[in-house]
């Protein structure tokens, strides 16, 4: 029964690893196709910091019975909004900056495709004036000759 045995820890904040520089593939290699991580809100941190010792402090100057102990009920739900918001803002940069490297992507390739395009209408003009004329030659002499160069006539 290997399959119910226990698997290894396999996450990354192991003791002793190393970071490394890792090399990302991107499409165009030009642009700086890089992922950013998301940040503790500042009012978080400050509020987890110092929360042991503003706890204390609340306890020795207020006293509190069972009927106020929702106080920090209510501010910590009032940090957590802000701090969602401000990860909410963070996501939205996100998204932002990946979709401006996405329009930089497109962009370029639409621009190489437009060359391209506009390479093989003039090779297509060219066969076809080619085609025109040595269809030309061809019913040179006969009785076609006439209604071909009326035909090309329109066609040019």
């Amino acid at each position: 029964m290997r399959w119910f045995r226990k698997k290894k820890d396999r996450s990354f904040g192991k003791q002793g690893a190393t970071e490394e520089n890792v090399q990302l593939q991107t499409y165009a290699p030009n642009l700086g196709l890089t992922p950013q991580e998301y940040l503790v809100p500042l009012t978080l941190a400050e509020f987890e910091a110092d929360f042991d010792r503003r706890a204390a402090v609340f306890l020795e100057k207020t006293n509190p019975d069972a009927n106020n102990g929702s106080y920090y009920d209510a501010l910590i739900l009032a940090v957590r909004q802000e701090a969602l918001d401000a990860l909410a803002l963070q996501r939205a940069d996100h998204v932002g900056a990946i979709m401006a490297l996405i329009e930089k992507i497109w962009s370029g390739d639409r621009i190489k495709c437009d060359a391209k395009l506009a390479a093989h209408r003039a090779e297509l003009d060219e066969v076809n004036r080619d085609l025109a004329r040595l269809t030309r030659i061809y019913h040179a002499g006969t009785a076609l000759e006439e209604e071909d160069e009326e035909t090309y006539e329109k066609a040019d």
